[in-house]
């Protein structure tokens, strides 16, 4: 799978209600706001949360707004460095600080149920 890219995920959302939820495939885990990604500080991370622990999903609506804010704003990189996304930005999931390249390839789902976000790891020899 090709991965997605702040453009191609808001292309992907587009199906989805704005009320849908957004979730990760892996454990269901819940996805955060942006950050510069510790692997490349040119490119963008998802956090994560449990929503075991308390944390809510986010809606499709508040994904798209993270993805439009990112594209207006800079970013610091890990070891400094200010970086400008755009909608070519490609996207990982990983915490902040973390690096363990975890790529998001893409999203499955229907309109009115969640919206669940593929990842795939990429592998290193």
């Amino acid at each position: 799978m090709e991965q997605l890219t702040v453009g191609t995920l808001l292309e992907a959302l587009r199906p989805f209600s704005s009320e849908a939820r957004v979730r990760l495939l892996f454990c269901g885990l819940a996805p955060t706001v942006l950050e510069s990604y510790r692997g490349y500080y040119e490119q963008l991370a998802f956090g994560w949360v449990d929503p075991a622990d308390g944390n809510e999903y986010p809606t499709v609506a508040e994904v798209r707004g993270w993805l439009r804010d990112a594209t207006k704003r800079s970013f610091t990189g890990w070891k400094g460095g200010t970086y400008s996304m755009t909608a070519d930005t490609p996207l990982w999931v990983d915490n902040p600080g973390s690096a363990t390249g975890t790529a998001l390839v893409g999203v499955a789902g229907e309109y009115d149920a969640d919206a669940v976000l593929l990842t795939e790891t990429e592998l290193r020899s």
